[in-house]
């Protein structure tokens, strides 16, 4: 089954920098974390009306969770992860475009 996404370089900014924190500690953890964004990935891909529509951003943004941090993607064709961001984090101070 092929999937329809793309991740947009803030995105593959924002995992390197998870992953590459997550795996200082714990590289199991990192692999196991990557692969379930990507699993993610592909969901949205086939489902992107799951996520949370967010009209504070743009009208085609929406967000979907993964343990503590929020994948933002434009709902469109293909599919655009657009960041992903620890849901601690304010993310009005993110430019998710």
């Amino acid at each position: 089954m092929a999937f329809d996404y793309i991740v947009r370089q803030k995105a593959e900014n924002d995992l390197d920098e998870i992953i590459d924190y997550i795996a200082s500690d714990n590289p199991g953890a990192a692999l196991n974390l990557y692969e379930t964004f990507l699993k993610q990935f592909e969901y949205l891909s086939l489902f992107p009306e799951v996520g949370r529509l967010r009209k504070e951003f743009s009208p085609v943004v929406r967000s979907s969770p993964v343990g503590n941090y929020v994948i933002f993607f434009r709902e469109s064709s293909p599919v655009e992860i657009i960041r992903v961001i620890h849901g601690a984090q304010d993310i009005t101070e993110h430019y998710l475009d």
